[in-house]
């Protein structure tokens, strides 16, 4: 969360719910808006920290997808900040 805060990126890549959960928590976030879903169950949201940070955030159970998941969300982030 410190580094997120230093480094403001507005796209967050999370992976396993007690992580999201923790992340998200220390920077305050209160809602998560879903935007539509990258891969089936792992959902783009939108949300704002407690400092008006504003960020898209995916979010990806640990357990979830197959190996290459991660690459494709990768893909999808940079796709998306580059439009």
């Amino acid at each position: 969360a410190a580094w997120i805060t230093r480094h403001k990126p507005t796209f967050l890549v999370l992976s396993g719910g007690d992580t999201a959960m923790a992340v998200l928590g220390r920077l305050g976030v209160e809602r998560l808006d879903v935007l539509r879903e990258v891969l089936p169950g792992m959902p783009l949201t939108e949300c704002q920290g407690a400092n008006g940070q504003h960020y898209r955030v995916v979010l990806k159970a640990g357990s979830h997808g197959d190996e290459r998941a991660l690459v494709t969300i990768l893909q999808h982030v940079r796709h998306e900040h580059s439009n």
